[in-house]
């Protein structure tokens, strides 16, 4: 029922329609998330951290890895 209330809500032009409790359930679950991140496109704000690291000896690793 959360899932299909967080999903219509923003059908209905109302972004109250979920009460408070049930808000807070759903931001820490993280049902916070938006069809938006889909359409109209992929957002272009996307990566991952590298920690580059080179030893003395020429051997390279991936600190974060």
């Amino acid at each position: 029922m959360i899932v299909f209330s967080w999903n219509i809500s923003p059908l209905l032009f109302d972004t109250n329609i979920l009460p408070k409790p049930i808000k807070k359930v759903a931001y820490t679950i993280r049902f916070d998330q938006q069809w938006s991140m889909f359409a109209p496109s992929v957002s272009k704000d996307d990566g991952w951290f590298v920690f580059k690291t080179t030893f003395r000896n020429g051997k390279t690793i991936d600190l974060y890895s």
